[in-house]
C-alpha cells in the first residue's frame, strides 16, 4: 500500500498539493428585508432575474476560458470543475482543485458576479478560502459540509461592506509551493494582476484590516449614485431603524471608499 504522501506520479502530486478545492461564500445583502418587503411572485421574478444573469455568465465565461486557456498552454489544458450554486441567500462558487489556474478562474468569477449582481441592485459580500470542503452529490441531492465553509462564512459575515476578501494565506500557500517545490523566484501571477485582485484595508466590525481582495470594480461603468441606490433598490431600506440606517450607511460609504480607489 502506497504511503499517503508518497509523490511517484502525476496523479500523486495533485493528490498531494491540489486535492483542496479553493471555496467562495457569496451572501445578499439586506435579503430579509428583500423577502419581507416584496410580494412574492416579484421575489421569484427577481431571483429569476439574478440566477439567469449567473448562469448566462457561467456558461459563456466557461466556454471562453477554456478556449483561451487551452491557446495559453497551447501543450495541455486541466481543467478546476468551477461549479456554481445559489441557494436562498446564498451563493457558493467552488473549484475540483487548488491549483493556481483554478484561482485565477474563481476569483475571475465571484469578480464578474460581484458587479452583476451590484448593477442589478443586490449587493453582495464574500469570502474565498481553500481548505477543507466536501461536495457530496448523489441522486439528485446536493451536500456541502467543511471547515472551510464555515471559515468562508465567518470570513464573509463580519465585513463592513459590500466586497469580497481572499484569505492571504492562499497566496502564503501557492508562492511557497512555486518557490520549494517548483523552483520559481517570482510570485504567482494573481497576485500581480491589479485588476483581478487588490489589497485594501478591508472593514470588520472590530477595525479594518489589509487583505486581498477581489476587485469587482475594475472597469465598473457605475455611477457613485448607482450604487448608493444598490443598496435601497427592491424596497430593501423601507421602515428601517435609525440604528439600521447607520449600519447601511457606513457599508455603502465603505463600498463606495472602494470603489474609488480601485475602479480605474
Amino acid at each position: 500500500m502506497k504511503e499517503e504522501n508518497v509523490i511517484e506520479t502525476k496523479e500523486d502530486a495533485n493528490r498531494v498539493f491540489f486535492s483542496k478545492p479553493y471555496f467562495a461564500f457569496l451572501d445578499i445583502l439586506g435579503f430579509r428585508e428583500l423577502v419581507k418587503n416584496n410580494r412574492h411572485a416579484d421575489l421569484v421574478e427577481l431571483y429569476k432575474r439574478i440566477v439567469n444573469y449567473q448562469v448566462e455568465f457561467y456558461s459563456q465565461y466557461s466556454e471562453e476560458h477554456a478556449e483561451a486557456e487551452k491557446k495559453r498552454l497551447r501543450e495541455y489544458y486541466e481543467p478546476n470543475g468551477l461549479r456554481l450554486v445559489n441557494i436562498s441567500d446564498s451563493i457558493m462558487l467552488w473549484t475540483d482543485n487548488s491549483r493556481e489556474g483554478a484561482l485565477y478562474e474563481i476569483v475571475s468569477a465571484v469578480k464578474m458576479i460581484m458587479s452583476i449582481s451590484m448593477s442589478v441592485g443586490i449587493p453582495l459580500r464574500g469570502a474565498i478560502v481553500k481548505g477543507d470542503v466536501e461536495i457530496l452529490e448523489q441522486k439528485g441531492s446536493l451536500s456541502i459540509i467543511g471547515r472551510g465553509l464555515v471559515n468562508a462564512y465567518e470570513m464573509e459575515s463580519s465585513q463592513q461592506w459590500s466586497g469580497c476578501i481572499i484569505d492571504e494565506g492562499i497566496f502564503i500557500w501557492l508562492n511557497s509551493l512555486n518557490k520549494v517545490v517548483a523552483n520559481k523566484k517570482t510570485n504567482i501571477s494573481l497576485e500581480r494582476a491589479d485588476w483581478l485582485v487588490r489589497k485594501h484595508p478591508v472593514p470588520f466590525k472590530k477595525g479594518a484590516r489589509e487583505l486581498f481582495t477581489v476587485n469587482w470594480a475594475e472597469g465598473s461603468k457605475m455611477t457613485e449614485e448607482e450604487i448608493r441606490n444598490s443598496f435601497a433598490m427592491h424596497n430593501k431600506r423601507i421602515k428601517e431603524t435609525d440604528e439600521v440606517k447607520a449600519s447601511i450607511e457606513n457599508k455603502i460609504e465603505n463600498t463606495l471608499e472602494y470603489w474609488r480607489q480601485h475602479k480605474e
